[in-house]
């Protein structure tokens, strides 16, 4: 795994920042599942977000998560015996891109 994170200042008033995750794939495990798909899919993961100091006493600030979009939630499908299942392609579970906006009040 390897994380990193790059801060900006870009005046007194107002920062930019963008953080990164990588993973390499990870063991899925013994059985059926792991023989047909192997390890679960390694990914990248990016945020982006800044900050505005309105007022000395008001900030607002906001961040996109999952910049790319990734699809964490796809499934790969397999044969088992007769039937075809699905296992998750990652192992983990990490929501679709989304904006969190904030305001905070010092007071």
């Amino acid at each position: 795994m390897l994380n990193g994170n790059l801060r900006m200042k870009l005046s007194e008033i107002a920062s930019v920042w963008v953080r990164g995750e990588i993973r390499s794939g990870r063991y899925r495990g013994a059985g059926v599942a792991q023989d047909a798909l192997g390890d679960f899919t390694g990914y990248e993961l990016f945020q982006l977000g800044g900050s505005l100091q309105v007022t000395e006493k008001f900030r607002l600030a906001a961040t996109i998560y999952n910049l790319l979009d990734t699809d964490f939630v796809s499934y790969l499908p397999y044969a088992s015996g007769r039937n075809t299942v699905y296992a998750a392609q990652y192992a983990n579970l990490q929501e679709p891109r989304r904006l969190w906006l904030s305001a905070t009040v010092d007071f």
